[in-house]
Protein backbone atom coordinates (compact mmCIF):
# COMPACT_ATOMS: atom_id res chain seq x y z
CA UNK A 1 0.00 0.00 0.00
CA UNK A 2 2.41 2.53 1.07
CA UNK A 3 4.77 1.21 -1.81
CA UNK A 4 2.33 1.64 -4.55
CA UNK A 5 1.26 6.02 -3.29
CA UNK A 6 5.50 6.02 -3.06
CA UNK A 7 5.18 4.64 -6.86
CA UNK A 8 2.41 7.30 -7.66
CA UNK A 9 4.42 10.17 -6.21
CA UNK A 10 7.46 9.31 -7.32
CA UNK A 11 6.04 9.11 -11.09
CA UNK A 12 4.10 12.10 -10.34
CA UNK A 13 7.60 14.36 -9.24
CA UNK A 14 9.47 12.93 -12.10
CA UNK A 15 6.71 14.07 -15.04
CA UNK A 16 6.60 17.77 -12.73
CA UNK A 17 10.73 17.77 -13.20
CA UNK A 18 10.71 16.46 -16.98
CA UNK A 19 8.04 19.10 -17.81
CA UNK A 20 9.88 21.32 -16.16
CA UNK A 21 13.12 20.95 -17.85
CA UNK A 22 11.82 20.00 -21.32
CA UNK A 23 12.67 23.16 -23.19
CA UNK A 24 16.01 23.25 -21.35
CA UNK A 25 16.42 19.26 -22.55
CA UNK A 26 15.65 20.10 -26.12
CA UNK A 27 18.02 23.52 -26.28
CA UNK A 28 19.89 21.07 -24.94
CA UNK A 29 20.01 18.62 -27.58
CA UNK A 30 19.87 21.19 -29.95
CA UNK A 31 23.21 22.90 -28.80
CA UNK A 32 24.53 19.18 -28.04
CA UNK A 33 23.47 18.57 -32.40
CA UNK A 34 24.97 21.39 -33.20
CA UNK A 35 28.14 21.24 -30.81
CA UNK A 36 28.78 17.11 -32.59
CA UNK A 37 28.23 18.63 -35.84
CA UNK A 38 30.89 21.85 -35.17
CA UNK A 39 33.02 19.08 -33.26
CA UNK A 40 32.94 16.10 -36.26
CA UNK A 41 33.96 18.83 -38.86
CA UNK A 42 36.53 19.72 -36.56
CA UNK A 43 37.28 16.73 -35.06
CA UNK A 44 37.61 16.94 -31.75
CA UNK A 45 34.41 14.93 -30.39
CA UNK A 46 35.95 12.75 -27.89
CA UNK A 47 36.90 15.04 -25.42
CA UNK A 48 33.23 16.58 -25.20
CA UNK A 49 32.21 13.04 -25.45
CA UNK A 50 33.92 11.89 -22.25
CA UNK A 51 33.18 15.33 -20.78
CA UNK A 52 29.16 14.52 -20.92
CA UNK A 53 30.05 10.77 -19.92
CA UNK A 54 31.57 11.67 -16.81
CA UNK A 55 28.95 13.71 -15.99
CA UNK A 56 26.10 11.79 -16.83
CA UNK A 57 27.69 8.73 -14.47
CA UNK A 58 28.37 11.43 -11.78
CA UNK A 59 24.71 12.77 -12.19
CA UNK A 60 23.32 9.04 -12.10
CA UNK A 61 25.23 7.91 -9.08
CA UNK A 62 24.34 10.62 -7.19
CA UNK A 63 20.84 10.24 -7.79
CA UNK A 64 21.37 6.53 -7.55
CA UNK A 65 22.61 7.22 -3.87
CA UNK A 66 20.36 9.27 -3.10
CA UNK A 67 17.55 6.54 -4.29
CA UNK A 68 19.42 3.95 -2.38
CA UNK A 69 19.57 5.66 0.92
CA UNK A 70 16.15 6.80 0.87
CA UNK A 71 14.88 2.90 0.02
CA UNK A 72 17.31 1.85 2.95
CA UNK A 73 16.24 4.13 5.79
CA UNK A 74 12.49 3.49 4.56
CA UNK A 75 13.43 -0.18 5.00
CA UNK A 76 15.03 0.10 8.03
CA UNK A 77 11.86 1.95 9.49
CA UNK A 78 9.17 -0.78 7.78
CA UNK A 79 11.53 -3.21 9.96
CA UNK A 80 11.36 -1.14 12.89
CA UNK A 81 7.88 -0.42 13.08
CA UNK A 82 6.55 -4.37 12.02
CA UNK A 83 9.03 -5.32 14.47
CA UNK A 84 7.91 -3.19 17.70
CA UNK A 85 4.18 -3.94 16.64
CA UNK A 86 4.97 -7.67 16.44
CA UNK A 87 6.75 -7.72 19.83
CA UNK A 88 3.96 -5.68 21.27
CA UNK A 89 1.46 -8.46 20.17
CA UNK A 90 4.23 -11.18 21.67
CA UNK A 91 3.62 -9.29 25.00
CA UNK A 92 0.27 -8.85 24.40
CA UNK A 93 -0.67 -12.86 23.70
CA UNK A 94 1.76 -14.24 26.51
CA UNK A 95 -0.36 -12.03 29.06
CA UNK A 96 -3.35 -12.67 28.08
CA UNK A 97 -2.02 -16.42 27.93
CA UNK A 98 -1.04 -16.01 31.29
CA UNK A 99 -4.20 -14.43 32.62
CA UNK A 100 -6.18 -17.20 31.06
CA UNK A 101 -4.21 -20.02 32.44
CA UNK A 102 -4.15 -18.41 36.01
CA UNK A 103 -7.94 -17.94 36.16
CA UNK A 104 -8.29 -21.53 34.92
CA UNK A 105 -6.30 -23.09 37.52
CA UNK A 106 -7.87 -20.85 40.43
CA UNK A 107 -11.15 -22.12 38.56
CA UNK A 108 -10.34 -25.28 38.42
CA UNK A 109 -9.45 -25.25 41.92
CA UNK A 110 -12.40 -23.23 43.45
CA UNK A 111 -14.15 -25.97 41.89
CA UNK A 112 -12.54 -28.81 43.21
CA UNK A 113 -12.59 -27.57 46.48
CA UNK A 114 -16.12 -26.84 46.71
CA UNK A 115 -17.17 -30.25 45.35
CA UNK A 116 -14.70 -31.96 47.86
CA UNK A 117 -16.50 -29.88 50.49
CA UNK A 118 -19.94 -30.96 49.02
CA UNK A 119 -18.85 -34.57 48.52
CA UNK A 120 -17.84 -35.01 52.53
CA UNK A 121 -20.80 -33.05 53.35
CA UNK A 122 -22.71 -35.89 51.57
CA UNK A 123 -20.94 -38.47 53.05
CA UNK A 124 -21.57 -37.51 56.55
CA UNK A 125 -25.00 -37.18 56.10
CA UNK A 126 -25.37 -40.69 54.67
CA UNK A 127 -22.89 -42.54 57.06
CA UNK A 128 -25.00 -40.82 59.90
CA UNK A 129 -27.84 -41.96 58.80
CA UNK A 130 -26.10 -45.62 57.79
CA UNK A 131 -24.83 -44.89 61.12
CA UNK A 132 -28.75 -44.47 62.91
CA UNK A 133 -30.24 -47.39 60.89
CA UNK A 134 -27.12 -49.39 62.03
CA UNK A 135 -28.08 -48.27 65.57
CA UNK A 136 -31.84 -48.66 65.38
CA UNK A 137 -31.41 -52.23 64.24
CA UNK A 138 -28.49 -52.75 66.94
CA UNK A 139 -31.14 -51.20 69.71
CA UNK A 140 -34.08 -53.48 68.56
CA UNK A 141 -31.73 -56.71 68.47
CA UNK A 142 -30.45 -55.59 72.09
CA UNK A 143 -34.47 -55.35 72.97
CA UNK A 144 -34.72 -58.57 71.77
CA UNK A 145 -32.41 -60.38 73.28
CA UNK A 146 -32.45 -58.62 77.18
CA UNK A 147 -36.44 -59.46 76.37
CA UNK A 148 -35.60 -63.12 75.90
CA UNK A 149 -32.97 -63.18 78.27
CA UNK A 150 -35.68 -61.53 81.04
CA UNK A 151 -38.25 -63.79 79.87
CA UNK A 152 -35.84 -67.08 80.00
CA UNK A 153 -34.28 -65.24 83.94
CA UNK A 154 -38.17 -65.09 85.02
CA UNK A 155 -38.87 -68.85 83.81
CA UNK A 156 -35.94 -70.11 85.77
CA UNK A 157 -36.85 -67.91 88.76
CA UNK A 158 -40.38 -69.17 88.18
CA UNK A 159 -39.26 -72.77 87.95
CA UNK A 160 -37.45 -72.50 91.05
CA UNK A 161 -39.95 -70.66 93.03
CA UNK A 162 -42.56 -73.60 92.23
CA UNK A 163 -39.46 -76.03 93.24
CA UNK A 164 -38.91 -74.43 96.29
CA UNK A 165 -42.64 -73.83 97.02
CA UNK A 166 -42.94 -77.84 96.58
CA UNK A 167 -39.77 -78.28 98.71
CA UNK A 168 -41.75 -76.50 101.02
CA UNK A 169 -44.59 -77.91 100.49
CA UNK A 170 -43.51 -81.40 100.66
CA UNK A 171 -41.26 -80.59 103.94
CA UNK A 172 -44.30 -79.33 105.55
CA UNK A 173 -46.03 -82.61 104.09
CA UNK A 174 -43.42 -84.85 105.23
CA UNK A 175 -43.20 -83.14 109.10
CA UNK A 176 -46.55 -83.42 108.86
CA UNK A 177 -46.88 -87.28 108.76
CA UNK A 178 -43.88 -87.65 110.77
CA UNK A 179 -45.95 -85.55 113.35
CA UNK A 180 -48.70 -87.59 113.01
CA UNK A 181 -47.13 -90.81 113.26
CA UNK A 182 -46.21 -89.95 116.74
Amino acid sequence: KVIIAQTFVRRYLAMKRYSNYLPQYRSAKRIQALYRGYALRTRHTYSATMIQSYYRGYSVRRSLTMTYAATTIQKVWRGYVNYSSYMDYCVEYNAAVQIQRSWRGFWKYSFYVILKYETTRIQAVVRGHQERCWLSIQDECARVVQRWVRSCLERKRLHRARISDMLQSSLVLSFREQLACR
